[in-house]
């Protein structure tokens, strides 16, 4: 608070202060050069001493020098005793701020002004708001500060209440939260009524009396709205703001019944969400927030509105954004699954193709040989009912139903698919060479997933061959055993994985080939990870090639080990 503004709150003329103060400054300045013991007297002139706020000249470390009537009536220092000694001190001034911090402004600005804590000469307390000027001393005398002191004691509740007023009504003003008061006092009166009739419970009566919560709601009042009230409602001013609580909350409101409950209850706190009614009609959901004062005094009930109406577009349009990325994801579903089935029953079909022809061959040979074509035949049943069963299998596995468990010997799950694959082997020159070291291993999982899982890597082995192109061409399939588990290792001598492969190789939709739908290792890895099995690739050293390792927990006869 400026100088100016403490004088006008103490009631005083600031002209006339203004005056004294600078009149006393420049004789100050114009007497210096008279001898020290005639300073006294001019500081005694008329303008000074019958100045109507407290000025004090004291040295610059404090030594009082000129006490003038004001000073003697704010402080009760006489002005005989109280001159020689330090006023600081004496009147034990305590700062608003750091006393370094005073000096350093005094120095820097030649003033000073803000308030202080003083006591008087019987030790009262008082509240002074001051204003210091430095006067420089010259030829060798020392400074001189002028102070001029306004007792704000009295008014200084007062004061400083209106300017914390006018602060939070700036704040209550610019919030954009709807804030106004209501006036519960006649709802209040009306519960302590029914209580002392010896209705204990309101609730019950509510039931009973349906008109008692719209009769409580047409009483109470409402005032004091803020800005974003205002604009809430679109509403020009606040006098022509609505008076009542039942004239904006919709006649077949239920929260008004919680609310009259809570103050039944002495809760101090009462939140809901409620439907107001604007004067154009249009319904406005809030949440509202009511803070109760604790004990008497229902008259300024704050409230404060939240409009929700973008929350709830806002949640609605992700709700809406939701169903269509559920719908994309279901499309997405049945696409993935469509490509998956595809590229699952292209070995078993291609197989079908082969072995049709090769018993068109024997049949449309110079000398048929039918025994060699039936039993071409029945291959092309046997690789037919399998991609039948690639279909089921793969459709349970995308579903996350539990493949078919039972024990079987890996040694005849790789033996059938190696033949599934040998005739593409064979067209590109590829020859699958087989070392099972432990035939008859058994584990326990579904016989066309895992069958359909060697597919698969026996033609990505191929591709990648073929595309490599290298002069020594064959695949390896290796498998031991030991007490816990089956290990199935393939090997070929196509290019390998590269950098970008070993992170990628597993992803759905990942391939290095133009015709490749990279769905092969992700499948892969799903059924073997439902077999509680690992599957892990690698580049081989020696040949170049990629290396395949499963890993399967071994089966026995009476179960898994």
């Amino acid at each position: 608070m400026s100088i100016r503004d403490a004088v006008i709150l103490g009631g005083f003329s600031l002209s006339i202060i203004g005056n004294v103060f600078a009149v006393t400054v420049r004789i100050l300045r114009g007497r210096r050069k008279q001898r020290e013991d005639a300073i006294r007297p001019t500081y005694e002139t008329s303008a000074f001493d019958h100045a109507p706020v407290a000025l004090v000249v004291r040295e610059r470390h404090g030594t009082v020098r000129a006490w003038n009537r004001a000073a003697e009536r704010l402080y009760g220092w006489p002005r005989d005793k109280i001159i020689g000694m330090n006023a600081c001190s004496t009147l034990e001034t305590t700062f608003s701020m750091d006393l370094a911090d005073v000096v350093a402004t005094l120095e820097s600005d030649g003033r000073w002004a803000g308030h202080v804590e003083q006591k008087d000469m019987s030790g009262h307390s008082i509240t002074a708001l001051v204003q210091w000027e430095s006067v420089r001393g010259s030829g060798g005398r020392p400074d001189l500060v002028v102070e001029a002191n306004i007792d704000l004691t009295g008014d200084t509740a007062a004061i400083f209440g209106r300017l914390s007023e006018e602060r939070y009504r700036t704040i209550f003003d610019t919030l954009a939260v709807g804030i106004w008061e209501h006036d519960f006092r006649a709802v209040k009166h009306e519960l302590n009524r029914l209580h002392a009739e010896g209705i204990v419970d309101i609730r019950k009566y509510i039931k009973e009396n349906k008109d008692f919560v719209a009769r409580m709601r047409r009483t109470v009042t409402i005032s004091n709205p803020n800005d974003a009230a205002l604009k809430l409602f679109n509403i020009a001013s606040r006098t022509d703001f609505f008076k009542n609580l039942s004239d904006f909350l919709i006649e077949d409101d239920s929260t008004f019944e919680h609310c009259i409950l809570a103050i039944d209850g002495d809760e101090t706190k009462f939140v809901c969400e409620s439907d107001f009614r604007l004067a154009t009609g249009e319904n406005v959901t809030a949440i509202v927030a009511l803070s109760f004062p604790s004990g008497a005094g229902y008259d300024r009930v704050t409230g404060c509105i939240l409009d929700i109406r973008e929350q709830r577009k806002m949640e609605a349009m992700i709700a809406a954004t939701r169903a269509e990325l559920e719908q994309a994801l279901r499309v997405a579903s049945l696409g993935e699954l469509s490509a998956t089935i595809a590229h699952e029953v292209n070995q078993p079909l291609a197989a079908v193709v082969n072995f049709a022809q090769a018993a068109q061959c024997w049949i449309c040979a110079p000398v048929p040989n039918l025994l060699e074509a039936g039993a071409a035949l029945t291959d092309v049943i046997e690789a037919a009912q399998n991609a039948a069963a690639v279909v089921r299998r793969v459709h349970t596995l995308l579903g996350k139903a539990k493949p078919e468990h039972a024990p079987i010997p890996v040694d005849q799950v790789i033996s059938t698919a190696v033949l599934l694959a040998q005739g593409d082997a064979e067209a590109h020159g590829i020859t699958i060479v087989q070392e099972l070291q432990v035939p008859g291993s058994l584990v326990l999982g579904d016989r066309i997933l895992l069958q359909q899982v060697i597919v698969n890597l026996l033609g990505n082995a191929i591709q990648a061959i073929d595309a490599f192109d290298p002069a020594f061409r064959r695949i390896t399939l290796t498998m031991s055993a030991n007490h816990e588990r089956v290990v199935l290792t393939m090997s070929d001598t196509g290019g390998g994985f590269s950098p970008d492969g070993f992170e990628k190789a597993f992803q759905t939709f990942y391939t290095t080939r133009a015709q490749g739908m990279g769905l092969g290792l992700s499948i892969c890895r799903s059924i073997i990870e439902a077999h509680n099995g690992t599957i892990e690739i690698a580049n081989d050293d020696k040949s170049d090639g990629a290396v395949i390792t499963i890993a399967l927990p071994r089966a026995f006869a009476t179960g898994i080990i």
